[in-house]
């Protein structure tokens, strides 16, 4: 995931451990025309 630091520099982050098999292809393969928004935890 990429993101924009506090001081505007562009950094880049993993969001889950490198050992991590995850896959949740009812997220990946959702067309975009169904994504109205993003629930983060950023206030």
């Amino acid at each position: 995931m990429a993101g924009s630091t506090e001081s505007g520099q562009l950094e880049t982050i993993d969001i889950s451990i490198p050992v991590s098999r995850v896959a949740n292809p009812a997220f990946d393969m959702m067309p975009a025309r169904y994504v109205t928004g993003f629930i983060t935890n950023i206030v």
